[in-house]
């Protein structure tokens, strides 16, 4: 992976952060942190890994996501590509419980 690339990664997941962090959740960057492969843990909870491609690879990106979540843990994926909004996808289990209130 070359700089560029590396850079555009690290813009995308501090987007991420400032997404959720604006929403009031806390949110804490693993990578810088722990050295974990996932991007991000909010209240601590949710991971989220995040994805600045152009080629979308959501299945992939689902099955790394959760050979990695600690514990099969909730997750999801943030994604976009160039010129595009961020989008999530996930178990929806994850998504249920968000939007329960179980997390």
């Amino acid at each position: 992976m070359g700089n560029a690339e590396r850079e555009k990664g690290k813009a995308g997941e501090r987007e991420v952060a400032a997404i959720f962090a604006a929403a009031g959740c806390s949110v804490e960057q693993l990578q810088r942190n722990r050295g974990d492969t996932l991007d991000l843990l909010i209240d601590q909870e949710l991971y989220v890994d995040s994805k600045r491609h152009e080629k979308l690879q959501v299945a992939l990106w689902l099955r790394e996501i959760a050979a990695t979540a600690p514990n099969g843990g909730p997750h999801i994926v943030a994604f976009r590509s160039s010129r595009s909004p961020w989008y999530q996808a996930g178990p929806l289990q994850s998504y249920v419980d968000l939007w329960s209130g179980k997390l």
